[in-house]
């Protein structure tokens, strides 16, 4: 999984997959990557979560910069602001440390 310094110039060169999502992560920040799909990019959040690897989407690559997709992971902008389970809920909360 290659790390890189996440840039809208990087992020707008990096290839969609040809087959299983690539996930291309941040050196300067832990936990965030940009998902490169067959049609899409997708900017997450990840941590690992009561044992289990726990990934959040921020937001496509079209609608937000790198560094708006970084101030967005905080708490107030949870996934689409649905409501959420006791267990996403623990790993939002848990995602929300290791961003800031």
């Amino acid at each position: 999984m290659p790390h890189l310094n996440l840039s809208k110039k990087v992020v707008d060169a990096l290839p969609f997959s040809k087959g299983a999502p690539i996930f291309y992560r941040d050196r300067r920040l832990a936990g965030f990557a940009v998902r490169c799909g067959k049609t899409s990019k997708s900017y997450i959040a990840e941590a690992r979560v009561l044992g289990r690897n726990t990934r959040i989407v921020l937001g496509l690559v079209t609608r937000l910069t790198p560094q708006q997709a970084r101030k967005n992971g905080t708490r107030e902008a949870a996934p689409d602001g649905r409501q959420s389970s006791s267990l996403m809920q623990k790993s939002w909360n848990s995602i929300y440390m290791v961003l800031s």
